[in-house]
């Protein structure tokens, strides 16, 4: 492998594989852990390993949202910085697309930051449905606009 294309196939690897931690825990915690709590014995029991698990949970996300920060600057300056005969090759739509996906990233990592709070304010926001589906759609949302940055900035 040539040693040009090694540190940006790292850094790619590591974003994607930050999302799919990220998405994939943010998934298990709304489908899978969630109703299971809710079935605990008492409301306390549940409370007390739902905070347990939020706790090792944030330490993962927390983490995966540095991850996801460094190495997205890193592939936007990679793209931006490409050059094909003296010109750069990405256009005003792959730009407006960023900027969109970028906003929309910052609002999941702040509903990650909402959803894995162990602080008072935060309890009555995290125990709600409509924060998790939100936050997973807005997840899908910035997947589904980085596919769509992919293919236009290898547009001919």
């Amino acid at each position: 492998m040539p040693e040009d294309i090694a540190l940006p196939l790292l850094m790619r690897w590591i974003h994607i594989f930050s999302a799919i931690i990220l998405i994939g825990g943010t998934v298990f915690i709304f489908a899978v852990l969630r109703p299971v709590l809710a079935k605990a014995s008492t409301p306390e029991e549940g409370a007390k390993l739902r905070d347990s698990l939020m706790k090792r949970w944030k330490l993962f996300s927390h983490f995966g949202i540095l991850l996801l920060f460094a190495t997205g600057i890193y592939n936007l300056m990679a793209v931006i910085g490409h050059k094909t005969d003296g010109e750069t090759t990405v256009d005003s739509f792959y730009i407006l697309l960023f900027c969109a996906k970028f906003a929309l990233a910052l609002a999941v990592f702040a509903l990650v930051f909402i959803a894995t709070s162990t602080m008072k304010w935060s309890e009555s926001l995290r125990d709600k449905k409509g924060l998790w589906w939100l936050l997973l759609a807005a997840s899908i949302a910035v997947v589904f606009m980085a596919n769509i940055m992919k293919f236009v900035s290898h547009a001919p």
